[in-house]
């Protein structure tokens, strides 16, 4: 879904910084789903159906449904990017972090935490950036 959004950012996007944010992410995601992709298909033997992965009710619980048909029509791009990836990135680093205390895996482990360190930078990054571009009113 990150990249997803992050192709949405790069061909609608006004503000070069949030543009440089999307493409820093879409970088980053698509290598670690194949390294998990492949390490599943490693550990179990099966190959991973990656469109049933988690439930709508699941990625709700976790921040993480977003409507991307916003970000596809809305006037402010930028704004909406920083505003749907910043719980979504929340959701990824909840996740990770369980991962990374329930695993016995050193691999697993290792990535896991490396998640939680790039997407915890990450938003950082896009609060910056939101209340640079899109400072509350008020």
């Amino acid at each position: 879904m990150a990249i997803e959004m992050a192709d949405i950012q790069l061909r609608r996007g006004k503000e070069p910084r949030v543009e440089g944010l999307a493409q820093k992410i879409k970088d980053a995601q698509q290598p670690e789903i194949d390294t998990m992709t492949a390490l599943y298909t490693k550990l179990t033997g099966r190959t991973l159906d990656t469109s049933i992965v988690m439930a709508p009710e699941q990625m709700a619980m976790m921040g993480m449904s977003m409507d991307m048909r916003e970000l596809q029509t809305t006037p402010e791009p930028d704004r909406v990017f920083l505003r749907m990836m910043i719980p979504h990135h929340a959701g990824a680093i909840v996740m990770a972090d369980l991962i990374a205390q329930r695993s016995s895996n050193d691999t697993i482990v290792k990535m896991a935490r490396q998640m939680v360190a790039d997407q915890s930078a990450e938003i950082g990054q896009m609060q910056t950036l939101r209340a640079k571009i899109a400072p509350p009113i008020g």
